[in-house]
């Protein structure tokens, strides 16, 4: 499996997935809550129609703890 991280939109996705041909791939999806750079938020269905195998969100508690706190 390859893991992707900080992938900035679709077309890089798209990329990803086919430069991995038969390799599944999995995206972490970041929130855009900090000023470094995160993948957008693209909806589950659009990431499996792109060929995205598998979506990884390790923040989601804390992003919405921070979010709720602001």
């Amino acid at each position: 499996m390859v893991y992707a991280d900080a992938i900035r939109g679709e077309d890089d996705i798209a990329r990803v997935v086919e430069a991995a041909g038969d390799v599944p791939v999995n995206i972490n999806m970041g929130f855009g809550i900090r000023s470094r750079p995160t993948s957008p938020l693209i909806p589950l269905k659009r990431l499996r129609e792109l060929g995205v195998a598998r979506v990884s969100m390790p923040r989601l508690l804390t992003a919405s703890a921070l979010s709720g706190m602001q």
